[in-house]
């Protein structure tokens, strides 16, 4: 599995797809909240560059990926980042239930944070 993806792409994909479901706003939110807490949780738990065994389970998480001539680094000294990014989306894309705001806000949120994990990796 490589960092890359999973704290970049699995959420900018899932942005997209929420923007196609924004009519039901309350699963567009959970969506969100959940996804970002668990990548949060992630970023908390696993070793980035480094392979974590769990019984029979082994996890390798690779922090490199060359995209378009540019790499794209998220090393391990970057879970701290990675963890404020991703749970305070959570939080306020929970705060975005309550307040009932646009329906575009919680997908384009998604989308900006992983952009703002991108631009930081980029090397």
């Amino acid at each position: 599995m490589n960092a890359v993806i999973l704290w970049i792409g699995v959420p900018a994909g899932v942005s997209l797809l929420l923007l196609l479901l924004r009519r039901s706003q309350l699963l567009v939110i959970g969506v969100a909240t959940t996804l970002s807490l668990l990548l949060g949780l992630a970023a908390i738990i696993l070793p980035i560059g480094e392979t974590l065994t769990l019984g029979p389970l082994t996890i390798a998480i690779d922090p490199v990926v060359t995209f378009f001539g540019r790499r794209l680094l998220i090393a391990d000294t970057d879970r701290a980042m990675l963890t404020l990014l991703y749970l305070m989306g959570a939080f306020w894309f929970f705060g975005a239930s309550v307040m009932r705001v646009n329906s575009l806000l919680v997908p384009l949120g998604l989308l900006i944070t992983a952009v703002s994990v991108a631009a930081l990796s980029v090397e």
